[in-house]
């Protein structure tokens, strides 16, 4: 799944065929656009994901605007009749006010051979900085032989403010 049509593709399949699944990216969201059929409405947005990794203007308050634009979108849902509302991420997100030199955490020694911020898979040694685990333990299909996972809010990469990924 790589893109946001196949996840409404995979869920409209996954689901019973009486749902009747719309999706809509909240920029384009407005009620009228709501099929009479539908009962699983799905509305999305990267826009806080995206502020914060380019640090577009202030990522907070671009954050925020986000999340006020979701509580009127859900109030506007309730009022066209749906009942139940869940809001998902599919990650947290950590923001610091800036990056210190503490902030760094030491990598686990090995053979690194994928890297972000917080998250490296390789053949890597256990670490006192680090959880290490195997792909089958995480329920990933890789050749990758372990990941590690900064324990604490560092990061392995100096200097980065905002992250995403990790436990």
């Amino acid at each position: 799944i790589k893109i946001p049509d196949d996840r409404i593709a995979y869920i409209a399949k996954s689901t019973p065929s009486t749902v009747k699944v719309q999706d809509f990216n909240i920029k384009d969201f407005v009620p009228s656009k709501i099929s009479s059929d539908t009962n699983l409405l799905i509305i999305r947005s990267i826009d806080i994901d995206a502020s914060g990794e380019n640090l577009t203007g202030n990522g907070l308050s671009s954050m925020e605007t986000e999340l006020r634009s979701f509580a009127t979108k859900i109030r506007q849902c309730k009022n066209a009749g749906f009942d139940y509302f869940f809001v998902v991420a599919d990650h947290g997100f950590m923001m610091q006010p800036s990056w210190i030199s503490g902030d760094t955490v030491e990598k686990p020694k090995g053979t690194v051979k994928f890297e972000k911020c917080r998250c490296l898979g390789g053949d890597l040694n256990s670490s006192s900085t680090s959880l290490i685990f195997t792909p089958d333990k995480l329920g990933v299909k890789t050749e990758l032989y372990q990941f590690a996972f900064a324990k604490q809010f560092g990061v392995y990469e100096s200097g980065k403010i905002y992250f995403h990924e990790g436990l």
